[in-house]
């Protein structure tokens, strides 16, 4: 069952698996604690030294996940040259978006590149050649997968949240279906499976409010007509914990869409 609460990077009130580099990008040592100041804006303090307009380079593509696909596609031209939503010195572009994995990999062969050994690793473990944080609710299930890859970095991570040990044994067998029979009936019913089962209360209200805003969505014409929301896929996304990212509509087949429409 969920348990989500919040996790910080470089949290000071904990031991850390390494301590921050010297030559990190950081905020004044009176800000460091006043995450909800700099924690959401990181493109301000990445480009805080530079005069004029900034533009960040990121490695995504969209076809590793349906929220790096959205947040490459908001334009009809240059879509993957996009701004960041506060800070309006800096620019994003990510000029691998259209790429897929084999485009990667024979570009690094052709010019004679080096490749990053986690690569291989995530390839004999059978894993998708991407990075994420390894407390991802998602990312998180597979961690007897790191044992393999990397079991250093395993015991490291598992001497600060041994938590995580509990989850990767107990993530599967959760009944997922048994869930979802129980509190996937009505918007509400969900509502009462956030209040019951997240207990950190600031993780617990931005839940809440990731419901509200769902709401509102499934009740747009274009929304409703589709059932681009519908219950069991929402309450899935509380499940996994993954509230800090707005959760797309459910994309339907095309034949779905010929009858519905």
């Amino acid at each position: 069952m969920t348990n989500a609460i919040e996790y910080v990077n470089w949290d000071r009130k904990r031991e850390n698996i390494r301590p921050i580099p010297d030559y990190a990008i950081r905020p004044p040592d009176e800000l460091f604690e006043d995450r909800h100041t700099w924690h959401t804006r990181p493109e301000e303090y990445i480009c805080q030294n530079f005069i004029g307009k900034v533009c960040l380079l990121l490695g995504i593509r969209a076809s590793e996940s349906r929220f790096r696909w959205r947040g490459s596609v908001n334009k009809l031209i240059e879509n993957y040259i996009n701004a960041p939503h506060d800070y309006k010195a800096t620019t994003l572009c990510k000029p691998l978006y259209d790429w897929e994995e084999k485009d990667i990999l024979k570009y690094l062969h052709s010019n004679k590149l080096p490749i990053c050994r986690i690569y291989d690793w995530q390839m004999f473990a059978k894993m998708d050649l991407r990075t994420s944080g390894w407390l991802h609710p998602e990312k998180a299930r597979h961690l007897k997968k790191l044992r393999q890859i990397d079991p250093q970095f395993y015991d490291q991570l598992l001497k600060i949240f041994p938590e995580q040990a509990v989850h990767e044994r107990y993530s599967e067998e959760m009944d997922k279906d048994k869930i979802v029979a129980e509190y996937g009936k009505s918007w509400e019913t969900i509502k009462h499976f956030i209040e019951k089962n997240y207990k950190d209360e600031m993780t617990k209200n931005i839940a809440l409010h990731r419901l509200y805003q769902i709401w509102k969505l499934s009740q747009s014409e274009r929304n409703a007509r589709l059932n681009c929301y519908p219950l069991d896929y929402v309450l899935k996304y509380f499940i996994r914990g993954e509230v800090r990212k707005l959760l797309l509509p459910y994309r339907k087949s095309r034949k779905e869409w010929k009858t519905l429409l």
